[in-house]
Formats: C-alpha cells, structure tokens, sequence
C-alpha cells in the first residue's frame, strides 16, 4: 500500500520496553505523516531501575512487514540523602530558652556516592540554620550536631532538610524533609 490521495501515509507505531511483545509495549500509536515530512511520537518508560536495558521500536507503514529497531543503554544510579532520625539529647525537661543538643543521622541510600551539601533546621520561631554535611559514600550514613534554642511551650515541630540548597542531583527530589517532634514544657509560675 502506498499514500492516500493526500500523500498521507497511516503508520502504526509501537514502543515496547526490553522484548517484542505486547506485554511490554510503552505506547502504541497510528499516526498520519504527510508525504515528505515526519512526526514525533514519545514515550515515558516509569519505574526504570539501573543497570542495562533495551528500548524497541517497531514500525509499520500502511500494512508492510514491520521493522523493528532496538536500542540498548545504561541507566546509572544517583546518589539519596535522606535524614533517617533526630535525637534530641536532654537529661529532663525541656523549657523555653534551654539550650539543646540535637543529633541528625543522614544516611546515602542511593547507589552512587554523594558531595557534601548542606542540612537545613528549621525551629519555630527562630532563623533558619543551615549546616555543613560531608560527603557520604553509597550506603553510608554520618551524624551531624548542632544545639538548639528550645522555642515557646507545647509540641514544637523541627524541620530537618537534607541537601537543602540541591546541590546534589539525587533519585528523589521528593519528600525530604524530616519533621521531628520537640516537646517543650511550660515553666511553672511561683509568684
């Protein structure tokens, strides 16, 4: 078969994701393409993992035998700093104004090894503190310390951000921040 009146020819186009088969088929489309001119069709392969991998592309214009090319390519890891806990170190209470000790275990749970960056605090009330993070190896984890000024009395919500400046390209931009809870009493009035 060859073009219609208009020049036209109705191509079936499919994209399938490691084999031929219709299982595996990414998109499947008929498009129209005008004689001397060409069309662009695209496809989205989600939950793609690392390591190696085929993309097919099979083609057939007005009923001919399909071709169908493939192309073979790596997908490489990126490093995923996630804060994995907060402690707060305290001996008793904690009132407003004191003074405390505060842990953040940050940990690389990507497969490629991570640049220093920095970690944002966030606490009520107060400016927002960013921290120096050193570089974590895939897999690794590393603590960072710092005090903070306990904010007014009741649940108090800390905010901690890894790579708070995305300096590092990472797997998942999404969901980072670690919201940690401080409770704060209220001072007992003696007057």
């Amino acid at each position: 078969m060859g073009a219609d009146a208009h020049g036209r020819l109705s191509d079936d186009i499919s994209f399938l994701e490691e084999d031929i088969s219709t299982s595996s088929r990414l998109k499947f489309s008929t498009v129209d393409i005008l004689g001397e001119s060409y069309t662009t069709v695209t496809a989205t392969w989600s939950g793609l993992t690392e390591g190696q991998h085929r993309i097919w592309f099979e083609y057939e214009a007005n009923g001919d035998t399909p071709v169908q090319i493939s192309k073979d390519f790596t997908v490489h890891g990126l490093p995923n700093v996630r804060v994995t806990s907060v402690d707060f170190i305290t001996d008793g209470p904690v009132f407003s104004g004191d003074n405390v000790p505060m842990a953040v275990r940050l940990q690389n749970t990507g497969t490629v090894d991570a640049s220093a960056s920095e970690l944002l605090v966030e606490v009520p009330e107060q400016s927002d503190l960013f921290l120096p993070t050193p570089a974590l190896m895939a897999g690794a984890s590393a603590w960072v310390n710092t005090t903070i000024a306990a904010p007014s009395s009741g649940l108090a919500t800390i905010v901690v951000t890894p790579d708070a400046r995305n300096d590092i390209l990472e797997a998942s931009e999404q969901n980072k921040a670690f919201d940690a809870e401080l409770t704060v009493a209220t001072r007992m009035d003696v007057s």
